[in-house]
Formats: C-alpha cells, sequence, structure tokens
C-alpha cells in the first residue's frame, strides 16, 4: 500500500491547523504622535464598563508607549466594539476594535483620529464634524470675552449676539450627534453613542434628542439590554 494514503490525512490536518492558526481575530494598531507633551506617555485602549458611572472605564485592550513619535500595538478582533483612547489616562479619543489593521494619528492638540477600517473612517468623518463645531464654540468664547474686556457691552448687543451664534452651533451639534446615532443603529456607533448621549446632564435638548432617536429606533435597538439600563438610569421609559 503506498505510504502517500497514510500521510495525506496527516498532512491535511496540519494545513488546517496551519491556516486555522493564521486566520486569528487580531486588531493592529498603529500610531504617529504629533504632540511633544505625550512622548514616553502610556497609551490604552479601553473597553467599557456598564457597571461603573465613566462609559470608559473597563479593562485596558491593549497597552503600549510613545517612543520617538510613534506606537504600536494589537488586541483580540473579532465583533466590533467601541472602546476610548487614552494617553496618560486621559482619554483623547475612540476606537472601534475590531478584524483589521488601524493607523491612529495624535495631533498637535491631543486628538486622536483612527482610519483603517469602514466604521473607524466613518467614526472620525463624526468626530471631525463635532471638533470643529467645538472648536467654534471655544473660539466664539474668547472672541466675546476679548471684546467684553476691550469695548465693554453696555447695551448688551454683543452679549444677544454671542448668545444667538452660540444657540446655533448647539443646535448644529445637537443634530449631527442625532443624525449619526439614528444612521448607525445596525452597529456599535449607534449604540455606543447613544449610551453616551444618555450619560450627558439632562436637559430639555437632551431629552428631546433622545425621544427623537427613539421615535426612530428599530425594536431590536431598543430591546438590547444594555441600552434599557442606560435609559432607565437615565429616568427615560420606553
Amino acid at each position: 500500500m503506498p505510504m502517500t494514503r497514510f500521510y495525506t490525512p496527516i498532512l491535511l490536518l496540519i494545513t488546517s491547523c496551519l491556516t486555522m492558526a493564521s486566520c486569528v481575530s487580531t486588531c493592529d494598531i498603529f500610531g504617529s504622535n504629533r504632540n511633544p507633551s505625550f512622548e514616553d506617555k502610556k497609551v490604552a485602549v479601553v473597553s467599557e464598563n456598564n457597571n461603573s458611572n465613566g462609559l470608559f472605564s473597563g479593562r485596558e485592550e491593549t497597552i503600549t508607549h510613545i517612543s520617538h513619535g510613534t506606537f504600536e500595538t494589537s488586541c483580540s478582533g473579532g465583533d466590533p466594539r467601541l472602546c476610548g483612547l487614552f494617553v496618560a489616562d486621559n482619554q483623547v479619543g475612540f476606537i472601534v476594535v475590531e478584524n483589521g489593521t488601524l493607523d491612529v494619528d495624535l495631533d498637535g492638540n491631543g486628538f486622536a483620529m483612527v482610519s483603517g477600517t469602514k466604521l473607524n473612517n466613518k467614526l472620525s468623518g463624526y468626530l471631525a464634524k463635532l471638533n470643529a463645531i467645538e472648536n467654534e464654540i471655544d473660539h466664539l468664547d474668547f472672541q466675546y470675552i476679548s471684546a467684553s474686556l476691550f469695548t465693554g457691552d453696555p447695551d448688551g448687543i454683543l452679549h444677544r449676539e454671542f448668545q444667538a451664534r452660540c444657540q446655533e452651533l448647539i443646535k448644529s451639534r445637537n443634530e449631527l450627534q442625532t443624525e449619526f446615532i439614528i444612521n448607525n443603529f445596525d452597529n456599535v456607533l449607534g449604540k455606543g453613542f447613544f449610551i453616551q448621549l444618555l450619560n450627558e446632564k439632562p436637559t430639555p435638548e437632551q431629552k428631546a434628542q433622545v425621544e427623537k432617536i427613539l421615535n426612530k429606533a428599530p425594536k431590536s435597538f431598543k430591546a438590547d439590554e444594555e441600552i434599557q439600563q442606560y435609559l432607565h438610569r437615565a429616568g427615560f421609559k420606553l
């Protein structure tokens, strides 16, 4: 009997094992840093912990350090999960941990943008728009304070103009936030940022956002156990 008849099953088994080993789900992260104060600091990807007050205060998925303006690490992939990205215990952004290779850019202001997968690209696009609105609000606030100090505002004209523009920007921010959650009901971004919204300080605007989202949300989204827990904590009823 030819010996190959005995070797063939063994070779097939070895090949199968090697294939399975090479297909282990991993998330490889490569980062660059443009903020000098971050050099030699710890970088951590932290999962959410729904039993605590902080959204991202759970276990550390992976840890590394910035060296010579770069860093790299990896962690288990699998189903996408929204995590916080931290440098020296300060959150600098968000990251969707999933199978694939991710590029992290830490800019000079200490904010992180992540790209490399569909969800992370979508997330970065959203955060860029959100940060632009937040930066404009901060700049407007600085302009108002400066103008008030130098020229005064005895008739309150500057204050009214400032308040009107601020309200416009806050409305734009809320609409962007609401639209983003609605457009991502079917993935971790919608769920994660809806929970983040529920963790914000209660205001009439926040309540209106939550109600609009719930009115448009599919049953599967509202039936999620974690979402129901956060809705209950925030005082909302389905």
